[in-house]
């Protein structure tokens, strides 16, 4: 969990250090530090309510209820909320992603190609100057760059939270004070991992935040979900092994970046192919080498997650027994010997 939210935390400080270039002329590593501690202040001293502002004010400005359907769930009074704030805001998110697409098929159409060794990650905030030109293009490449700015901001806030959860009440003690220290470390070291890697792709660091949690999270949550045979040790060793395995093969593609063939490259870049249906392997593998560690707790679990609730109810009623006051009094002890001399006594 960590380690995808600060990899994802990379491309959102990379994204801001080029649009506040853009916008104001300034070296990138200015946008990154500037992001970076707005982000970890505003966390620190606002806490999650701030956060839900930030957001509110993004969804509203452009689109996103985009981040984070995670952080959505920590707002939401009861499971029925949970589940549906979740339907609602990852039917916006796959909304907000047909967005991507247009653009690009825009900006293919109206804009040259970049040049040799320049990078494409600027042409959609130069995109709206192109296509209208004059004031009002001028007016939607700003508001292009705002819509950014408030993105990278609601987002890294929400990624942010989301880490100094994870630290604060499983490293830490749970207190508001240790939320505090950890939404520090959780804003900092991101950081300290987009300042060197300020050269490359957005769409590179974002895919590689993509391909580690396709790697971990999806054969975690279906065969946790759908699977009765998955045991702890099962799901750790594909955890460990295989999220390894990415974040080996993605540094690799970074560090020796066109050392490779075309084909190993394009693997090693984007590892989710091989990696993803090897976690699955191992997890099933080693669930089925540990099963014995299986309890009769799965079956409730399982229930839990598919069975709906009025019919978990009614069933704890029927195996429970009936209720109410006679029964009650029918299980005191000496009732039943009352009763039997009551019945038994002759009448006067």
């Amino acid at each position: 969990m960590l380690a995808i939210a600060w990899l994802y935390l990379v491309p959102q400080l990379h994204g801001a250090g080029l649009v506040l270039q853009e916008v104001t002329g300034l070296p990138r590593w200015v946008g990154i530090v500037a992001v970076a501690l707005v982000v970890t202040a505003n966390v620190v001293a606002g806490g999650m309510r701030s956060i839900t502002l930030v957001q509110a004010f993004q969804h509203w400005f452009k689109l996103m209820a985009l981040p984070h359907v995670l952080v959505r769930s920590y707002t939401t009074p009861d499971g029925g909320s949970a589940r549906a704030t979740t339907v609602r805001v990852t039917a916006l998110l796959g909304a907000f992603y047909l967005f991507p697409t247009i653009a690009g098929v825009l900006m293919h159409q109206l804009m040259p190609p970049p040049a040799p060794g320049e990078s494409a990650d600027s042409m959609l905030l130069q995109w709206p100057a192109v296509a209208v030109g004059g004031a009002v293009g001028n007016l939607l490449a700003a508001l292009v760059a705002a819509g950014a700015i408030a993105a990278f901001l609601a987002t890294s806030s929400g990624l942010v939270v989301a880490a100094a959860g994870v630290l604060s009440t499983d490293v830490l003690r749970g207190r508001v004070r240790d939320f505090r220290w950890a939404a520090g470390v959780a804003g900092l070291v991101p950081l300290a991992m987009a300042l060197p890697t300020s050269s490359l792709d957005i769409s590179q660091v974002v895919g590689t935040a993509f391909a580690v949690a396709a790697s971990t999270f999806c054969p975690l949550l279906v065969l946790g979900i759908w699977w009765r045979g998955l045991t702890t040790a099962g799901a750790v060793a594909g955890l460990i092994v295989v999220g390894g395995l990415s974040l080996g093969a993605l540094t690799v593609s970074v560090v020796l970046a066109g050392a490779f063939p075309g084909p190993l490259a394009g693997l090693l870049g984007q590892p989710a192919v091989g990696s993803v249906p090897a976690a699955f392997a191992t997890m099933i593998a080693v669930s089925l080498l540990t099963r014995s560690a299986l309890t009769q707790r799965a079956d409730a679990v399982l229930a839990a997650l598919h069975v709906p609730g009025p019919a978990r109810r009614a069933a704890t009623l029927s195996a429970s027994g009936p209720t109410g006051p006679l029964s009650d009094l029918q299980g005191r002890p000496g009732h039943e010997r009352r009763s039997r001399s009551t019945v038994s006594k002759p009448m006067d």
